[in-house]
């Protein structure tokens, strides 16, 4: 979510990390959720992507209590 939602993300974070910079606080710039799709969950994701940002793991095989992917659900 913090891709989505915050100021500084994970990502920008890591590199500052690497790179001996200082790490920033993740300032949320709006509310949001995120939602895991857990196993046969993911089976909705094409339903999902026509309402909320959807970030599919494209993982192969589908299991019960694995983690295949999350949504976002922002709220203003």
């Amino acid at each position: 979510w913090t891709i989505d939602c915050c100021k500084f993300n994970q990502f920008e974070n890591l590199i500052y990390a690497i790179t001996e910079n200082n790490v920033k606080k993740p300032i949320p710039k709006k509310r949001c959720s995120m939602i895991n799709l857990i196993g046969d969950e993911y089976k909705n994701i094409n339903i999902l992507k026509r309402k909320f940002r959807c970030y599919d793991y494209y993982k192969t095989k589908i299991k019960p209590n694995r983690k295949m992917g999350h949504y976002i659900i922002e709220q203003n």
